[in-house]
């Protein structure tokens, strides 16, 4: 039974293989040569200094210490529509204000399919997408 195929519990951790075994703080990967950071699969994911770039200028001061990369959005199936969510004050707070969408809750904000692609086209390598059942 190792190799079951319906072994959901497996196939959500092959799934999330991609999901940061650490987050790094923003400033120490804008004051990194070649920022990246390493997946629960053992890669490392370079990050594109663009995206850094666009992170501090879009950051407060305070989010610039607190926030840590990759951003991790989750998918949410809680509603009528499927949407990700990504969770965190700061986390939540600084893409909200890149989309320039209102926060619905302090520590989390719920985005639907066309937010989604314009964040992967603003963020590609800073966000990662956590499967949850």
């Amino acid at each position: 039974m190792e190799d079951d195929p319906r072994d959901v519990t497996r196939m959500i951790a092959g799934l999330n293989s991609s999901t940061p075994a650490v987050k790094v703080p923003l400033l120490d990967l804008a004051e990194c040569s070649e920022p990246s950071f390493r997946t629960r699969g053992g890669q490392t994911v370079d990050i594109e200094r663009s995206e850094i770039n666009l992170l501090m200028e879009t950051c407060t001061e305070m989010e610039k210490i607190r926030l840590r990369l990759p951003i991790t959005m989750v998918t949410d199936t809680s509603g009528e529509m499927s949407a990700w969510r990504i969770d965190g004050a700061v986390e939540a707070k600084v893409i909200a204000r890149l989309l320039g969408k209102p926060l619905l809750r302090e520590d989390s904000l719920r985005i639907f399919y066309p937010d989604y692609q314009i964040l992967r086209e603003k963020l590609p390598t800073s966000i990662v997408v956590m499967y949850l059942p």
